[in-house]
């Protein structure tokens, strides 16, 4: 019965040399990420720019400053 015990103890431990390895590794590749800024990342790659963003943002301002082609739509 004791060997049983030492079964489900080394397994655990197992699990979690396991976890720790994969806790480490995603640790290394955030400081990569970091340590390296000229690499281009997965948020670069995947969406718009800062920039591009910037420049919606400027556009869809410009057309609600902008007068309406035709004031006189009303209710009634």
């Amino acid at each position: 019965m004791s060997w049983q015990l030492w079964v489900v103890i080394a397994l655990i431990a197992a699990g979690v040399v396991i976890l720790a390895v994969t806790r480490m590794r995603h640790a290394q590749h955030v400081f990569d990420d970091i340590t390296r800024p000229d690499s281009p990342t997965e948020r670069s790659r995947s969406g718009p720019s800062g920039d591009e963003i910037a420049r919606a943002r400027i556009r869809s301002m410009d057309r609600r400053t902008e007068p309406e082609a035709s004031p006189s739509r009303g209710h009634g």
